[in-house]
């Protein structure tokens, strides 16, 4: 365990801290699993408030906005323009809330004394392991869209997913939907899932148990059926790589190529999509070996 007042590592027999002095109370283990839980699940629903905020606020203006215009009166044909403004500013509600989200984190963790970026191990990585995980992201995206083709899953799942990520490429600024939807949202997510959840849950449990209950917390914030299948596996790579380097830049970068091929993997010719399908097998392989070959790698390559 770590000095609550220091944060110099403890020792199993040790009462006090051989750095600053303080006295350690040990909890048991059954309270340091219910700590850790319920932090991890603290900063998941800071991440999801924050999100519902900032959408209800967008809503909600314009139905004070629709209202005023027109004369106190709102019916169902409102409803839908709100909801179609909405869907078409997603991107711009997504920014919005991404960075609200790091600020009310960074907040949090100020008021605490604590550095947020420190706590969410952002550690510096070697650019090639970077660039390995951007290949890696990339070939991941495409084995998996192409692969739920291939699955006998039911029509309205698919549809569900296709509905909720249209607006992927829609948007009247491609900019913006890239740097909400891939810059931003990968980082936030790391830093919140694997950057603060996982760093929070292994104080406490095992590592397999670490990554099960943050790849179902990972999964169910992402709304449709697949969605939540896929993202529920995502967020197991996305874990491991954060065990492998004790750092989350390498999630963080695949996770951002991971979405960021969602804007141009569309194509209706089946023999393409077949060769890019294999040629992403392969180079998931390759990516991986390389990523998980050696587990003093990372040390390694930055001394």
């Amino acid at each position: 365990m770590l000095c609550p007042n220091c944060q110099n590592e403890i020792l199993p027999h040790e009462k006090f801290c051989t750095r600053c002095g303080m006295p350690i109370r040990r909890e048991s283990a059954a309270a340091k699993r219910f700590k850790a839980l319920c932090k991890a699940v603290l900063y998941v629903l800071v991440f999801l408030i924050v999100q519902s905020v900032v959408s209800g606020a967008y809503s909600a203006a314009l139905t004070v906005q629709t209202m005023l215009n027109n004369g106190g009166i709102f019916d169902e044909s409102d409803m839908e323009a709100i909801l179609e403004n909405v869907m078409a500013n997603l991107s711009l509600i997504t920014l919005i809330s991404a960075v609200l989200t790091i600020l009310v984190l960074a907040l949090l963790f100020a008021l605490r004394r604590k550095n947020l970026f420190t706590e969410a191990s952002i550690r510096p990585v070697p650019i090639s392991t970077l660039l390995i995980c951007a290949a890696m992201g990339t070939a991941f995206n495409i084995v998996i869209s192409i692969t739920i083709g291939f699955l006998p899953l039911p029509e309205s799942w698919l549809l569900g997913l296709e509905e909720q990520y249209s607006y992927l490429g829609e948007g009247s600024s491609l900019i913006l939907e890239i740097l909400s939807t891939v810059v931003l949202t990968g980082f936030v997510e790391e830093v919140v899932f694997r950057g603060l959840v996982d760093s929070r849950l292994k104080r406490a449990f095992p590592k397999g148990i670490v990554i099960l209950i943050s790849c179902i917390l990972f999964g169910v914030c992402h709304g449709t059926p697949i969605a939540i299948l896929y993202a529920a596996v995502v967020g197991i790579l996305f874990s491991l790589l954060t065990w492998r380097y004790d750092s989350i830049l390498p999630s963080v970068t695949a996770h951002m190529f991971f979405n960021l091929t969602s804007f141009w993997l569309v194509s209706e010719n089946d023999i393409l999509l077949l060769g890019l399908y294999f040629i992403s097998i392969a180079v998931m392989i390759v990516t991986l070996y390389v990523l998980f070959r050696k587990p003093a790698a990372a040390n390694n390559d930055n001394q």
